[in-house]
């Protein structure tokens, strides 16, 4: 199980254009950030949980206020392979998502 002690975590907005990943402040809306034009193919929020080395992406649906739902797998290796770090290196996502998302 993934024990949340000694680790920080960094919250930000994401979007997924073309295979390209987008990072924002969670303070900024989704859809003030992008043109309407643009194919968004994924969205959401993003938490990326550091702890000494190792670092872990956990990706979650904020609810946007469009018709852009997240795609967690996926987008959570995008972002992963983005930053340069290992796929949930800490530990299986799967023991801290249902308790952040």
């Amino acid at each position: 199980m993934f024990n949340k002690e000694n680790c920080t975590v960094e919250i930000r907005k994401y979007a997924i254009i073309s295979g390209h990943v987008i990072l924002f402040d969670i303070g900024l809306d989704h859809s003030t950030m992008f043109d309407q034009g643009e194919i968004i193919t994924s969205a959401g929020l993003v938490c990326i949980w550091r702890k000494g080395n190792g670092q872990q992406v956990i990706c979650c649906d904020e609810g946007v206020h469009f018709s852009v739902l997240s795609k967690p797998v996926t987008d959570e290796k995008l972002i992963a392979e983005y930053l340069g770090v290992a796929v949930n290196s800490i530990n299986p996502l799967s023991d801290i998502r249902n308790s952040i998302c």
